[in-house]
């Protein structure tokens, strides 16, 4: 994981490459490496397609390596829009095996990427149906983007 991190970026075919690699030296990557990998990628697909692999258990089992939301907060800051942030959410909080839950930081990620009321309302409906409690760096946030 450290040699991961020493480099500034991936493309996706390097991180099959590198994931094939650990895979037939018998190494198992654990959730960092995936996490280092979707940070290492340049855009939202490519990183989609790495987190997917989590879920299909390409390289390991998902008892073993489950994603959490340091890797969905780091993929959602690779995310275009508000509206495919909250597809993603939508998706992994509803998946049978992933169940993964936003947090604030999941919420203020996808606020600074918002560009117009109606998608700051949307935000706010979803953070509400999480319930989840804006903090102080939210509220500013907020209060600057209306």
């Amino acid at each position: 994981n450290r040699h991961i991190r020493a480099y500034t970026s991936f493309t996706k075919y390097e991180c099959l490459e590198l994931l094939n690699f650990l895979q037939e030296n018998q190494i198992v990557p654990d959730v960092i490496t995936f996490t280092t990998l979707i940070s290492k990628v340049n855009n939202y697909a490519d990183a989609k397609y790495i987190f997917d692999l989590i879920e299909k258990q390409t390289y390991t089992r998902l008892s073993h390596v489950k994603p959490n939301e340091i890797t969905l907060n780091t993929l959602i800051k690779k995310v275009n829009t508000v509206g495919e942030g909250l597809e993603l959410i939508q998706n992994v909080s509803n998946h049978e095996k992933i169940q993964l839950y936003p947090d604030i930081i999941t919420f203020s990620t996808l606020l600074g990427k918002a560009k117009n009321t109606d998608e700051i309302n949307l935000l706010e409906e979803m953070r509400e149906y999480y319930k989840i409690k804006p903090n102080y760096r939210y509220l500013n946030k907020l209060k600057f983007k209306r």
